[in-house]
């Protein structure tokens, strides 16, 4: 029961923004890439496939980073995504409005064929590593915490983090939507008078003078 609501809550500590951002990028993941187990180790919420983690997800204060295990297959999209940093094979989403749920969906897919086609796993030092990662910390840290998929904490979770989402956003349109002005105002003001025109005489004709 415990490891069936450890998403669940991680979700539920998060603010509204990253709680929806991250949520979004799991279910992509978890879509694009049949088979992954999730699990939680050293802080990062990782998809398993073959026995290791092939992605994992940190939250962090203003941003969400998405490790990448596959190198082989980041180098079409470190162009494509903003925020790739090839070197540590990661991307941190600063603008958690606009994700680029496109192209990650096909970076998971391409992973997904790379993990499958090599037949060997990198090691979870090898991970820590290449994602730059303390080992010496990721030691000492809570052990591995195995999620099932689709539990229905999770679910609770991200329904409650896009009500909060739609309900900042509404509240934001009420701010920025112009106000009219009140009809007693209006009705207050004096409209202007019609000006009266004379009419004009006709000027007589000489022989009839």
């Amino acid at each position: 029961m415990v490891g069936a609501s450890v998403l669940g809550v991680f979700l539920q500590s998060l603010p509204p923004d990253r709680r929806v951002a991250m949520a979004r990028v799991a279910s992509l993941i978890r879509r694009a890439a049949r088979g992954v187990r999730e699990s939680k180790r050293h802080g990062l919420v990782c998809y398993e496939l073959s026995g290791s983690p092939l992605f994992a997800l940190e939250s962090r204060e203003k941003s969400l980073t998405l490790y990448v295990a596959e190198r082989s297959v980041i180098d079409p999209f470190v162009e494509t995504i903003k925020g790739f940093d090839a070197e540590h094979s990661l991307i941190t989403f600063t603008d958690l409005n606009r994700l680029p749920l496109p192209d990650i969906e096909k970076l998971v897919r391409a992973s997904v064929v790379a993990r499958r086609e090599r037949g060997t796993v990198p090691s979870e030092n090898d991970l820590l590593e290449l994602w730059g990662v303390n080992i010496e910390q990721a030691k000492v840290s809570n052990p591995v915490v195995r999620i099932p998929k689709g539990t229905a904490e999770e679910a609770a979770a991200i329904e409650a983090a896009k009500k909060e989402a739609e309900r900042q956003a509404a509240e934001a349109k009420k701010i920025l939507k112009p106000t009219k002005p009140e009809k007693s105002l209006v009705e207050s003001v004096p409209k202007p008078r019609p000006t009266e025109t004379k009419p004009r005489q006709r000027k007589r004709p000489a022989s009839a003078r």
